[in-house]
């Protein structure tokens, strides 16, 4: 069932919706919506009409233009400058397969988004096409989201939320006031235009798995956060940057692109170039174990299966070795290992010490 709060009519009654059926008919919203509807006029000129549209815990799809919100009012004569709508819209608790606002200020109707509120709501697909004086998006989750900014005269302020593509489109005016994105994660694609960066506030902007990202969006952010001292942001664009690379660089089969290819590669599954430290002790332990495990049966005669939960003390010693800064190859001797076993103890020896390395650079990335 719908709900339909009280409306506060001054004039044009008979304009403005007075009954749920007739929403019904908008096929807006489906039955089951939690929906609170405030519409209201005003009598001076220009007419100007208030519509409040709330969902709580909905699942819908919902395509809101100047032709949908006409046929809330049920205005079709009403032209010209002496008619005006402003909706203030809000979500909360709400999945939502698209949304889109495509309202049109040069048309003969001309409808105004005054402000928009996201809360704890899922949206697989939301645009913005027209202008929002305030935009709110918090505890949400939005896979594509596309923003056309009007005006000079805008507030975005976006909050923990997750974008799968977030498209920051400038289409008027040269300059919009703030938008402020605090603790976003971007999983696909963060696409803008440079001069945003001038009146944007990012912090806690995690844009790391952002690699359909252009490369030169990501170093332009490098950049911005480079010159804030956000180091933080900084390591998390780097990261991307690295990622975007070494796609870029499988995607070629000329040998001189190899060495780059495996250097990206153990820094990807090593640290994730430099900002994770539990990837790092991952990384260390697996090499360690394995060339432990190698080694010991290279070296040792294991009659039947052997039982990894009663470690022998040859194991223990070959395994924690591993880890000692001395380089030692007494074991090797008396077993008379052949040369490919050195070898392999070399090489194990370095893949160790560099996941040491490598996690004490993740650990150091908050550094002064």
């Amino acid at each position: 069932m719908f709900k339909m709060s009280p409306f506060s009519i001054l004039d044009n009654r008979s304009k403005v919706i007075d009954t749920v059926e007739k929403l019904n008919k908008v096929s807006i919203l489906n039955p089951n919506s939690d929906y609170n509807c405030n519409v209201s006029t005003q009598k001076d000129i220009p007419v100007r009409y208030h519509l409040e549209i709330e969902l709580n815990d909905s699942r819908v799809f919902m395509k809101i233009d100047n032709s949908v919100l006409l046929k809330i009012l049920r205005l079709k004569h009403v032209v010209g400058e002496i008619f005006k709508i402003y909706v203030s819209f809000t979500l909360k608790n709400t999945y939502l397969k698209e949304v889109s606002f495509e309202m049109n200020r040069s048309s003969d109707k001309p409808c105004f988004l005054s402000d928009c509120i996201i809360s704890k709501s899922t949206i697989e697909k939301l645009e913005i096409r027209t202008h929002v004086p305030t935009l709110q998006i918090n505890s949400s989750r939005i896979n594509i989201a596309v923003f056309e900014i009007y005006s000079s005269n805008t507030f975005y302020e976006i909050e923990d939320t997750v974008f799968e593509k977030l498209n920051l489109v400038k289409v008027e005016y040269p300059k919009f006031a703030k938008l402020a994105a605090h603790n976003l994660r971007i999983l696909q694609e963060f696409k803008y235009e440079e001069e945003f960066l001038q009146f944007i506030e990012l912090r806690y902007f995690d844009i790391r798995k952002a690699t359909s990202s252009s490369l030169d969006d990501i170093r332009k952010l490098i950049i911005y956060f480079g010159e804030l001292g956000n180091k933080y942001d900084l390591l998390n664009a780097q990261s991307c940057e690295q990622k975007i690379i070494y796609n870029e660089l499988n995607k070629k089969y000329l040998n001189n692109t190899f060495s780059e290819k495996i250097l990206l590669f153990l820094n990807l599954q090593s640290n994730e170039f430099g900002i994770n430290w539990f990837r790092g002790i991952l990384f260390t332990l697996v090499f360690s174990i394995i060339g432990s495990i190698i080694l010991y049966y290279s070296l040792y005669e294991v009659e039947g299966p052997y039982n990894y939960l009663e470690l022998s003390p040859n194991f223990k010693t070959i395994l924690f070795e591993n880890f000692s800064p001395i380089y030692k190859v007494d074991l090797l001797r008396e077993k008379d290992a052949n040369i490919f076993i050195y070898i392999l103890h070399f090489f194990i020896k370095i893949m160790v010490f560099y996941g040491i390395y490598q996690t004490v650079q993740a650990f150091r990335k908050h550094r002064r």
